[in-house]
């Protein structure tokens, strides 16, 4: 017995050595990780505004990357006449997966229409994936407004795509270091004074359908609402859509596969705040300060969504599917749809049947189009007939003569198809 008790008492006394070990350990690593956020906590306060914003990682860090993207892609589109540089920025978390069931907006612009970013980005919850075109003379302001874009607004940083496409004939020679000298974020977002459009770059043809496939290509998402960067969808959109999707419609995928969930569209008098809801537009539209989109210069593009009976729908709390429309020749809606639709033809620049050339498309592969109850998108400012660049009229008749072409190719591409673009 008395053996035995030593033995107990040996156990008990290397167990409590054992103990005053773990708590000595414990104190070294808990004075260690106090230390290095002490360090961490230093370092930010001796940083600049970006720098803090950015996580630590530098503005000329950034800035650096970019420019190494711009100097060694080389991959260009497929008439051998662009170059494209697919996620020349991405948001955090990006390559992760997790935005794979989810709803990003796809647009794509010029450098002086950058700066409607701001204000999208504020209102849409989900990613974003913007494509940007420039040129030679262009590139350094692209790229400046991009990183500080970037830079300053956390929630384009968190949640927005940047690609870049220029012309191969007007490809940036040299880049000086002018642009990166963006290093405060007090003066506030790019702002642009230029009122000239995305097609009256001199001596460039404005490629907009091959710029709306690289960043629908590039969302990193299975559904895309393809807009124009100067469009606000209405509050919660993205919210709303993706419970509708999770609760009734993604049980019904197989139905749903070839269906385009069509939000009307608006414009919105200069000067006056864009609705948020459905019941802020419709009063905006008994003001007249609110009317349906491109009424003036084209009414039949948008008037198929049936204005009336979307605005007399008895007004509903969550976003619901409301009525089917058969599509109709020249009817362009916006959408939202699975990524695995129709793309757009690349082989349209400029303006005219840019749009309507994949909607008809997708009306001859089989799409239905479904109309939101409660969703919309508002573009400020008025569209007017009397308002477009010089040479609208040239394009218009030379894109109308590859639409000819373009039906008769889908003959060829869907000979099952009953439905035609007539």
């Amino acid at each position: 017995m008395a053996m035995f008790a030593m033995f107990q008492r040996s156990r008990l006394g290397k167990f409590i050595i054992f103990l005053v070990f773990l708590v000595i350990v414990l104190q070294v690593f808990h004075m260690s990780l106090l230390t290095r956020l002490e360090a961490k906590e230093a370092l930010n306060r001796h940083k600049g505004p970006v720098d803090r914003q950015l996580n630590l990682k530098t503005l000329p860090e950034i800035a650096d990357d970019m420019e190494e993207k711009v100097r060694n892609s080389h991959r260009l589109d497929y008439s051998g006449t662009y170059h494209l540089i697919a996620n020349l920025l991405t948001p955090e978390g990006h390559g992760s997966g997790q935005n794979v069931d989810d709803l990003a907006i796809a647009t794509q612009c010029s450098s002086n229409h950058l700066y409607h970013l701001s204000h999208l980005s504020q209102v849409w919850d989900g990613p974003i994936s913007v494509t940007v075109f420039t040129f030679d003379n262009d590139i350094e302001t692209a790229l400046n407004h991009i990183v500080k874009l970037y830079s300053c607004g956390e929630k384009i940083r968190q949640k927005t795509s940047f690609h870049l496409v220029y012309p191969l004939e007007r490809a940036p020679r040299s880049l000086g270091g002018g642009w990166k000298s963006v290093n405060s974020c007090e003066k506030g977002m790019p702002v642009s004074g230029e009122t000239a459009s995305n097609y009256a770059i001199e001596g460039i043809e404005y490629p907009q359908n091959l710029l709306r496939n690289l960043a629908i290509k590039n969302s990193e998402t299975s559904m895309v609402l393809m807009v124009d960067i100067d469009m606000i969808p209405s509050e919660n959109l993205h919210g709303d859509f993706l419970y509708l999707w999770r609760t009734v419609l993604k049980a019904r995928a197989n139905e749903t596969k070839g269906t385009a969930f069509v939000v009307p569209v608006f414009e919105v008098e200069e000067g006056v705040k864009v609705p948020d809801t459905k019941p802020e537009l419709v009063g905006a539209l008994e003001r007249a300060e609110v009317r349906p989109f491109y009424i003036d210069p084209c009414s039949p593009c948008q008037a198929f969504t049936n204005y009336p009976k979307w605005l007399s729908l008895t007004p509903s709390k969550q976003l619901q599917v409301a009525y089917h429309v058969n599509w109709k020749y020249s009817w362009e809606p916006f959408y939202i749809a699975a990524k695995g639709m129709p793309l757009y033809d690349e082989r349209f620049k400029q303006y005219g049947f840019n749009r309507i050339s994949q909607v008809c498309e997708l009306h001859v592969s089989g799409y239905q189009f479904v109309v939101l109850n409660n969703a919309f998108l508002a573009h400020s400012g008025f569209k007017r007939r009397g308002e477009f660049h010089a040479s609208k009229n040239n394009e218009l008749a030379k894109n109308k003569i590859l639409f000819r072409k373009f039906k008769d190719e889908l003959k060829v591409r869907y000979p099952n198809s009953t439905r035609t673009c007539l």
